[in-house]
């Protein structure tokens, strides 16, 4: 779980973002160096989670993905380039 901005290192991790103290930018591993990712909101403030491809990655498509739920997530895969939510 942490309620600071972190950038993720490892082939995978499941991340718990309180976001109760301010927005959270949480960026993801170089696609080539991860294979899993899940990403979750866990607070109830207004406040956004904003998950950051690396380097010009993307994640379907888009830079960033952001989370503005409590409970929202998303669970990602690399194919070795980019990122694909799988849900």
């Amino acid at each position: 779980t942490t309620a600071v901005d972190i950038a993720i290192s490892g082939p995978k991790a499941v991340v718990l973002c309180d976001a109760t103290a301010g927005n959270l930018n949480i960026a993801l591993p170089a696609a080539a160096l991860a294979k899993r990712m899940v990403v979750k909101k866990i607070d109830v403030s207004a406040n956004t989670v904003t998950v950051d491809a690396s380097l010009g990655e993307v994640i379907d498509g888009a830079l960033t993905k952001v989370l503005t739920t409590q409970w929202e997530s998303i669970e990602i895969v690399s194919d070795g380039t980019s990122w694909f939510i799988i849900q």
